[in-house]
């Protein structure tokens, strides 16, 4: 007597089959254990959902297909631009002083990003929300030719509206303006809003749109990057969006962000704008190459040397990862990082325990309040294991610390987009100014004081303590690290 199906039946069989198929694709992709490991957990316990998650976010054709031609072009025009503007490390290395102790982080960032080592440049930190949006405001009322801003959030408030006033009054002046944002990050950006840009001659692109925004921010392929080029001689970057967050309480979490942002003037700002004209292109295939216009000379006096890194699925390395691991294994003294997400891979996690135990003085700043409990709970698993190699934690209290900066032996800085996280590291679009000046690592070291005034430390003995349902959760939110 033979056995007869139904159709739920074969609809089950012929489920499992693909899952079984699709669990032996992810394993033959070759991917870092914890992410493969963590895709097959999404797979079976979640069924169906997991595998739409895993085909339309997951497999690796889509990052082939978004960037191979981003990648094409940033060859060609990194290599150009490398080539007319080459540099001879060696004729350098007596300006960098006490920094030449860092010239593996130099060559590795040259040789595996093509980042330039420029050397004329004055820098400005800035420290929170009101000195990053007062800097910025005045420098965009100075410009005469052009401005290029490009945003992972531009959130609709007093901040937004304030510098659209500007920007559609800078047009009236014949001042070009474009405006990149990402689809994600700013995906509560009205029509409203932008159509009053467009109308008023703002050019505006969307970066690696989506269909459904407010249901991708944690999987998708994102351009984390937070850049403005004022007439191709001012820049800006590091970890501020343009939301009234960084201005006023915010709702969520009752309490301010706290952020690190840098005002670049120099030769850098160059390496910057071609990161933002090469992201232009890539979302609107308009390709611009006016040397003089977009990169003109700059004539300040100021030493401070920088390389700008721009990291992501756009590029051949991990070069963020990279260039941290090779920072981190530099040091002799000191380190310290702060960053809200912290959810390391195994090389930096390695890094930073073998330098702590080797005697650097190993410190984190890391959020006591968080905007996402899952990644709070996730940081919080591998903090028992970084205490017991001798690294001092300690959760800043003084609102949401939404800083990324790393900084060993107060002669390298990096102060930028990129958390240290596996999505910074591999799928989000970053960009971190490297520093080798002890004037600003000085001012980083006195703020990170200041933060720690504001923070409290972690005790090994009363973390262990803590309540076996969180140590549980902590866990469970681990496995879900390279997905966050």
């Amino acid at each position: 007597m033979g056995v007869e199906l139904d159709f739920r039946d074969i609809l089950t069989i012929g489920y499992y089959l693909l899952a079984i198929a699709t669990v032996v694709f992810v394993i033959q992709d070759n991917r870092s254990p914890h992410k493969t490991l963590s895709w097959i957990l999404v797979l079976i316990t979640l069924p169906i959902i997991g595998l739409i998650l895993y085909f339309y976010f997951g497999h690796n054709f889509r990052k082939e297909k978004l960037f191979e031609g981003k990648r094409k072009l940033d060859i060609k025009r990194i290599s150009r631009i490398v080539q007319e503007q080459s540099l001879d490390l060696s004729q350098h290395v007596d300006k960098l002083g006490k920094a030449a102790k860092k010239i593996k982080v130099i060559n590795l960032v040259l040789r595996n990003n093509k980042s330039r080592l420029t050397k004329n440049n004055r820098l400005t930190v800035l420290n929170d929300g009101i000195e990053t949006y007062t800097s910025l405001l005045r420098a965009l009322g100075t410009a005469k030719k052009h401005i290029h801003l490009e945003y992972y959030i531009f959130e609709e408030g007093e901040v937004a509206n304030k510098i659209k006033n500007i920007l559609i009054k800078k047009v009236e002046e014949g001042v070009e303006v474009r405006l990149l944002y990402d689809s994600v990050g700013s995906w509560n950006l009205s029509e409203v809003f932008l159509d009053e840009l467009k109308i008023a001659g703002i050019k505006t692109a969307e970066s690696l749109p989506v269909q459904f925004p407010l249901f991708t921010s944690k999987i998708n392929y994102r351009n984390h990057r937070k850049i403005v080029i004022i007439d191709g001689v001012t820049g800006y970057l590091g970890g501020i969006n343009i939301s009234d967050k960084y201005l006023n309480i915010d709702q969520d979490i009752g309490m301010p962000w706290r952020d690190t942002h840098l005002k670049i003037e120099g030769d850098s700002v160059k390496d910057l704008q071609l990161v933002f004209l090469t992201d232009w292109y890539f979302a609107t295939r308009d390709f611009i190459e006016d040397e003089d216009k977009y990169f003109p000379e700059t004539n300040i006096e100021d030493s401070t040397i920088v390389q700008i890194l721009a990291s992501g699925p756009d590029t051949d390395h991990k070069a963020v990862m990279n260039a941290y691991f090779t920072a981190i294994t530099s040091a002799e003294k000191s380190i310290c990082i702060t960053t809200p997400y912290f959810m390391p891979n195994e090389t930096i996690l390695n890094a930073l325990k073998i330098a702590s135990a080797s005697g650097i003085n190993v410190k984190m700043i890391i959020p006591g309040i968080s905007d996402s409990t899952v990644v709070k709970l996730c940081s919080q698993s591998y903090f028992e294991d970084l205490m017991e190699s001798g690294i001092e934690i300690y959760q800043f209290h003084g609102g949401f610390i939404h800083s990324k900066t790393l900084l060993v032996d107060n002669l390298l800085a990096s102060i930028g987009t990129a958390n240290m996280d596996f999505r910074s590291f591999e799928q989000n679009m970053e960009v971190n100014a490297f520093i080798y000046d002890k004037k600003v690592c000085k001012n980083l070291e006195l703020q990170f004081q200041n933060d720690l005034m504001k923070s409290r430390k972690l005790g090994i003995r009363s973390w262990k303590k803590r309540k076996r349902i969180i140590k549980i959760s902590e866990s469970f939110s681990r496995l879900f690290a390279p997905l966050l």
